[in-house]
């Protein structure tokens, strides 16, 4: 069963997120295998938030509002911006879109 707010291919698209990610905290950079903690997947902007600005549950649950996460800091980030990581990833795409240009 599936959390409310959340797709019904949430597990498959938790995995591909981990994955992508490589299983490392989009907040604190803990390796999460490594560590032995239960891997979670974050939501950049969170249902809350999003909901309230008028995000649709597509824009929502779209892999580039999603992160790989440690519980803790999922469970402790509220009202928190951006990841580091995820931050040094936007900022290093569009550096490279700036040199293609």
């Amino acid at each position: 069963m599936v959390r409310e707010g959340y797709p019904k291919r949430w597990k498959q698209l938790a995995k591909s997120i981990l994955e992508r990610d490589g299983y490392i905290c989009a907040w604190c950079g803990a390796d999460l295998r490594e560590l032995g903690v239960t891997a979670s997947v974050d939501h950049v902007v969170s249902l809350k938030d999003g909901r309230a600005e008028g995000w649709t549950e597509a824009e929502l649950n779209d892999p580039s509002n999603l992160a790989a996460a440690c519980r803790s800091c999922n469970s402790s980030r509220r009202g928190h911006g951006p990841p580091r990581r995820l931050d040094r990833r936007a900022r290093s795409s569009s550096s490279e879109a700036d040199n293609r240009q």
